[in-house]
């Protein structure tokens, strides 16, 4: 355990070894694999953070495993983040798989249309990846952006959920629209419950 009840733990993944943690409240983190294998926990862990990391590791174990369908709902430890840092990841939430949308109309969408760069900012320093979708932001032009853990993992988020090669500033031979998610057709070998 780490300071203030933060509990840690490990999930495999065919993507490496993520590290996750969680508290009383719910999820703290989920960290990307680094090159080496982080530790769990060894000491006796709280039952019910023991059952949000294990709803984690399923959560993630079915994500890359592209069943993208309804999943219990996880509980967020909301008290790492500021209120306009809560309002911003609360919308991102909505954004569902196959769909993308911009940091503009993120912004919008929160009440703060002129505040892209401080979604994005917001976005960059997000502590939840994957759950907390930011890799289905993109710019206005249709690029990526940038990506906590580098425009890698952005990619391959979004080929995981979407099938479709996202080097690419075109989506489906067009620039991103401003102001709406894009839909993209289902990957056909994954399954949408």
């Amino acid at each position: 355990m780490s300071k203030q009840g933060i509990f840690f733990d490990t999930v495999n993944t065919p993507y490496g070894v993520f590290q996750i943690a969680a508290s009383e409240r719910g999820v703290v983190s989920i960290n990307f694999p680094k090159g080496h294998e982080p530790q769990p926990d060894r000491q006796r862990i709280p039952l019910p953070v023991r059952r949000t990391l294990a709803d984690l590791k399923s959560f993630l174990k079915q994500y890359f495993s592209c069943h993208f369908g309804r999943k219990r709902a996880l509980p967020i430890d909301w008290h790492f983040f500021t209120p306009f840092e809560c309002v911003v990841l609360k919308a991102v939430q909505k954004v569902k798989p196959g769909w993308l949308t911009t940091y503009g109309a993120l912004a919008r969408g929160c009440g703060h249309a002129q505040a892209g760069r401080a979604v994005g900012n917001v976005l960059r320093r997000n502590l939840i990846p994957i759950l907390l979708p930011c890799h289905r932001v993109i710019r206005k032009d249709g690029s990526l952006g940038g990506y906590q853990s580098g425009r890698h993992w952005k990619k391959m988020l979004l080929s995981i959920e979407n099938g479709v090669n996202v080097t690419s500033p075109f989506v489906r031979g067009r620039r991103a629209p401003r102001s709406r998610a894009i839909d993209f057709a289902p990957r056909s070998d994954c399954v949408s419950n």
